[in-house]
């Protein structure tokens, strides 16, 4: 027990959240099938990149306040008036 709480605030305080919500399931996962350390590490890098990635993307969008979608039909009638 006390090992999982130092692991997660390990985590924590390294900034991994991927590795923290998953690394259990992801363990278990990896015992069941015999993978090896690489790609039980693997797995948790891969996952915690594309989650920094999606969360860069979005800062992104919002930082560069783009107007709300609109559809063709809103298009055509601003060339209408």
């Amino acid at each position: 027990m006390k090992s999982e709480i130092l692991l997660e605030q390990g985590l924590a305080r390294l900034q991994l959240p991927f590795f923290a919500k998953h690394h259990a399931a992801i363990s278990s996962e990896a015992a069941q099938a015999a993978w090896s350390h690489g790609r039980f590490l693997e797995t948790l890098v891969v996952g915690e990149v594309a989650r920094r990635d999606e969360a860069l993307i979005q800062r992104r969008v919002k930082a560069a306040r783009l107007p709300g979608i609109k559809t063709l039909d809103q298009f055509l009638s601003l060339i209408h008036i």
